[in-house]
């Protein structure tokens, strides 16, 4: 089999069908990240709503059909494992789901809380020492649970941490938590385990980046150590009701963290390497695996918390925005130019925010 497509219905078949789908080997093509698409960007046949995922190598898009849910949903996190954090606009209904065997695990309710706008986790939601942590958009705090917890712990309150302000990112390196702050400019690393707290400063090296103007940022982890990436947002020219409402990418700074000296240094190049930024888990792969792909870029998506946590409202009152979700493509460091990763298809809006997937089952 050569098209995702054939993989993913293979896979939602049945379990004895999912068991053989999982040990099926697959081209190289088929592994490359996919985009996670809102069923209120897609329309399929029957001119209903629908999940998809966009594939760039194949510049395809392949229906993906989710568990019937009362109402409507947005992803908030994806990973390298394939699974996808969804969560409904009520924040009542929140389950991870692997789109390419359609396997579903439940979470525990955090009681109408839709100010979530991102999720990152540790392992596979089936192993045994899988830890989730969701970010609260308003006011800013992190809660987790464990495998088997009936409710959500508030890692402000239990770790000590009431004065982390406005984070931006998180992921889960050399098993511990590492959380990057926005205002103070620093990143705490959370041992969830021994419940432990170690924080590295950063204020200089957040404040010389990109001194005007609007920052995105991002924690990594490169082949080599932990990466730190800035993304420049700057105005568009687009007017929505006479105001300029659309952010739009400049540019990226690369840093890497170098444990021996205890510093960041800046890479002014990633190699081979590719960076999938977003909402997903950060993302590092080698372009050497994927032959029509260049290394040395960053695939970034829209990920605007605005967008992603609030826009729900202007969709039912018919005045969202048309160019939501349009922040994404590739930059070549090389020569900082900008690429498309949306080929051929009719998608003026993409909303909620799309997401970075690797297809695992």
């Amino acid at each position: 089999m050569e098209n995702l497509s054939d993989y993913t219905r293979l896979g939602a078949v049945c379990k004895p069908w999912r068991t053989a789908f999982v040990g099926l080997p697959r081209p190289l093509h088929l592994r490359f990240p996919l985009l996670f698409l809102s069923s209120r960007t897609t329309i399929n046949s029957d001119n209903a709503p629908d999940h998809a995922l966009y594939s760039p190598f194949e510049r395809k898009v392949h229906p993906v059909k989710l568990p019937d849910r009362p109402r409507p949903e947005r992803c908030i996190g994806s990973s390298s494992d394939g699974w996808v954090c969804m969560i409904d606009d009520d924040g009542l209904d929140i389950y991870l789901f692997n789109p390419f065997s359609g396997v579903v695990v439940h979470l525990p309710c955090l009681f109408g809380d839709e100010n979530l706008f991102k999720a990152v986790w540790s392992a596979k939601p089936t192993d045994p020492d899988f830890i989730i942590v969701l970010f609260k958009l308003d006011p800013h705090s992190l809660v987790y649970c464990r495998t088997g917890d009936a409710q959500w712990t508030f890692m402000h309150n239990s770790l000590r941490l009431a004065d982390l302000k406005c984070v931006s990112d998180a992921i889960f390196y050399k098993e511990k938590l590492y959380v990057l702050e926005d205002e103070e400019g620093r990143i705490v690393a959370v041992d969830l385990l021994h419940q432990e707290v170690e924080e590295i400063w950063i204020p200089k090296l957040v404040d010389s980046v990109f001194p005007i103007g609007f920052k995105r940022m991002y924690l990594a982890a490169g082949p080599s150590g932990l990466l730190f990436i800035a993304r420049q947002k700057q105005f568009s020219t687009y007017e929505w009701q006479g105001m300029d409402v659309q952010l739009q990418t400049g540019g990226f700074r690369i840093f890497e963290f170098d444990e021996t000296m205890t510093k960041w240094k800046e890479r002014e190049s990633l190699g081979d390497g590719m960076l999938f930024l977003g909402l997903n888990a950060s993302m590092w792969l080698s372009s050497s695996n994927f032959q029509q792909c260049k290394g040395n870029s960053i695939y970034f998506t829209d990920d605007s918390s605005y967008n992603n946590t609030f826009c729900y409202s202007f969709e039912k009152n018919k005045t969202c925005l048309p160019t939501l979700g349009l922040d994404s493509g590739v930059f070549q460091l090389q020569d900082r130019s900008f690429d498309s990763i949306i080929y051929g298809h009719d998608m003026k809006l993409l909303y909620p925010n799309t997401v970075w997937v690797v297809p695992n089952p």
